[in-house]
């Protein structure tokens, strides 16, 4: 079970601090282990005002921001009362101070209220292995306890990939020295198992991401043939070497890699799955199919992931027929429940099973798929004369709903009143949501809209004063934000930008406002101030990936700087290296450099993550220069009727001259 359900992650490369003295943890660690557990029942009525009083006091502090006194007064509480719920947050706020004192304590007393809670055992190793590198004199017993935690965590699992997931967590959360140190230890302990060397291989490649060692891919590469060695069969294992062969840019070896495991042990169940999902996220949907009923003849009974991927592979063939009876299979099952029941729904939507489409959409619950599920079923029981019912539900919602529902439920009633006709009462509607109680912005930008559907030619500058007034505060910079971006998408850049350019004299500090005003120069054909501006950001803060690609892509295009570019793109690969937008801007300036093969494997895999129209046209652009044309007209016409309409588009369909559909 991954950590994030009860802590806030970390950066992986922090360097961190010890907050107590070598003297005071000792004390604190000593207390927490001889503090006798107590119920509620049991306290005196000094001690639960004294409690409650700690949790008040708590709660106040962490809403002001003030984390140190928040959580001192936590673990005060945990002192009275042992109890998971205090524990959750003394935990929570322990990572976000860096505290491994706090955190130790919080979760052992955790652990003793529920020895085999999973989460508290999580917790528990994260603030040894924190300790272990904040002080120095613990480093043996906080690694001797961080390793026996891990055995027992370990046990606690019923299979060793669900521990791999829940001990690989840890290379998310917190990647340093310690955590390379305890799955050393760990396979010093188990050198026959496959589980340690997994976790130090994928250590290595998450380390090999954000740091300079280049020996750090290598040995990745070393702990993850270790592991297959010692287990060919080994889940985790084939998924990561999988996973290193695509960032090392050798995914034409996936196949013949799995297909090799394959031929040493057809029953090999985790290869088989490998290479199904390989094709099926290479769009490969056929071949995934096929590689599907070879996966059901050796799984030893009915997988849903079998059924699962079967559905997803004729959804991806358009034979949403055979799609829906999968996807109703499923329905039978605990699998992914809310996406099951969208996409049985979608699927009979398409094949106009349209009572049983709303019927799948109405089960959909709080997940984020229930957004998506109202606006289609929405439009379902439009057709169906349904309007007065659906206006009641969305009202329900609007009103009882939890706060994302609330929101959306309001944009989706304007939203069907305009479609009624109805503008004024959707104007008036949404006007009654748009106050400090919003937690973003979606509502008073469906009030933009429908406003400028009224009237184009409003006073956008004081119409944003205006709102702005009336939102939360902490909201209004992503309101000008939002508002821009809207302004722009309807040809007024330039007020977009002066609309930003007020923000950010009162916002100076706020990068995303000015990040997004120099990315916005595009649109208004100022190159040179686009440039200046991302200069300036980068100078502002120089370790940011976006800035770093946004400015490296921006030299790129217009084939300044080259070399400049190429490092910037690639610092910023290192903290998102599975950003399509960064391996976008990698192919991109590949290409103005001549490296046509290089151009055209990074932005095939950028295609594969961010399938954009920008990408696409990338992508186009590099196969016709690589002599390729015959390629990429054919993947064009494909894709014509979704795409006839976009910039990058038909700025390539100009610029090659190529032939498309008339309408």
């Amino acid at each position: 079970m991954a950590f994030k359900q009860i802590l806030i992650a970390a950066s992986m490369a922090a360097l961190l601090s010890a907050c107590q003295s070598n003297r005071s943890t000792t004390q604190l660690l000593t207390s927490a282990q001889s503090q006798p557990t107590v119920t509620a029942e049991q306290l005196s009525s000094r001690e639960r005002s004294e409690l409650y009083q700690a949790i008040l006091a708590a709660e106040l502090a962490a809403g002001e921001g003030d984390v140190k006194t928040a959580l001192t007064q936590y673990l005060f509480a945990l002192s009275i009362l042992p109890q998971k719920e205090i524990a959750v947050e003394a935990i929570v706020l322990a990572q976000k101070s860096n505290d491994s004192v706090a955190l130790v304590q919080a979760a052992k007393t955790w652990l003793k209220v529920e020895p085999t809670n999973r989460q508290a055992r999580e917790a528990y190793i994260l603030g040894n292995l924190m300790l272990f590198d904040q002080m120095q004199t613990l480093q043996e017993p906080a690694l001797t306890d961080a390793l026996v935690a891990t055995k027992e965590l370990i046990e606690l699992y019923q299979d060793e990939k669900e521990s791999y997931h829940a001990l690989a967590a840890l290379n998310n959360l917190y990647l340093n020295s310690s955590t390379l140190v305890l799955w050393q230890q760990l396979l010093r302990e188990y050198p026959d198992n496959p589980l340690p060397w997994t976790l130090l291989g994928d250590a290595y490649l998450k380390a090999s991401r954000i740091s300079q060692d280049q020996s750090f891919p290598t040995k990745a590469e070393q702990a993850i043939n270790v592991a297959l060695q010692r287990n060919p069969k080994f889940a985790p294992a084939i998924d990561l070497k999988v996973e290193f062969l695509r960032e090392d840019n050798q995914a034409e070896k996936v196949t013949p890699f799995l297909q090799s495991l394959l031929l040493d042990d057809l029953s090999n169940t985790a290869a088989h799955q490998a290479l199904a999902e390989w094709f099926y996220q290479n769009r490969e949907y056929t071949k995934a199919l096929r590689a599907t009923e070879y996966w059901q003849k050796h799984a030893d009974n009915d997988s849903v992931d079998i059924l699962y991927l079967q559905a997803a592979s004729h959804y991806g063939l358009r034979d949403f027929k055979t799609a829906h009876e999968d996807f109703v299979k499923l329905l039978n099952t605990d699998y992914r429940p809310d996406l099951v029941r969208y996409y049985c729904g979608d699927t009979a939507e398409r094949i106009e099973k349209f009572n049983q489409a709303k019927a799948c959409y109405l089960n959909v619950g709080e997940s984020k798929y229930w957004y998506s599920s109202q606006q289609r079923l929405a439009q379902l029981m439009l057709n169906d004369d349904e309007q007065e019912q659906l206006l009641k539900r969305l009202t329900t919602y609007a009103f009882d709903g939890n706060a994302e529902q609330i929101e959306q439920s309001v944009v989706l009633k304007a939203q069907v009143l305009q479609e009624l006709n109805r503008e004024l009462e959707a104007v008036e509607w949404v006007a009654r949501f748009i106050n400090h109680e919003r937690i973003t912005v979606e509502v008073p930008i469906q009030h933009f809209k429908i406003i400028y559907k009224m009237n184009p030619e409003n006073d956008w500058s004081a119409y944003a004063e205006m709102i702005g007034e009336r939102l939360n505060p902490e909201l209004v910079d992503a309101w000008y934000l939002q508002l821009a971006n809207e302004l722009s998408d309807r040809d007024q850049s330039q007020l977009a930008v002066a609309l930003l350019t007020t923000q950010i004299e009162r916002s100076a500090d706020n990068l995303d406002l000015r990040y997004s005003r120099a990315l916005m120069r595009e649109r208004t054909n100022q190159p040179k101030i686009m440039l200046k501006e991302l200069n300036a950001l980068y100078q502002d803060d120089q370790d940011n990936p976006h800035i770093q690609n946004a400015l490296g892509y921006t030299l790129a295009d217009q084939n300044q700087q080259l070399d400049l570019a190429l490092d910037l793109i690639q610092k910023a690969r290192e903290q998102l290296p599975n950003s399509g937008a960064v391996l976008d801007s990698l192919g991109w300036v590949y290409y103005r450099l001549g490296k046509l093969q290089q151009a055209e494997s990074a932005l095939k895999v950028a295609l594969t993550i961010e399938s954009s129209a920008e990408v696409f046209a990338h992508y186009l652009e590099v196969l016709i220069e690589n002599s390729k044309r015959d390629e990429a007209e054919s993947m064009l016409l494909k894709a014509w009727d979704e795409l006839k309409d976009n910039r990058y588009i038909l700025r390539l369909v100009d610029k090659y001259k190529i032939l498309v559909p008339q309408p």
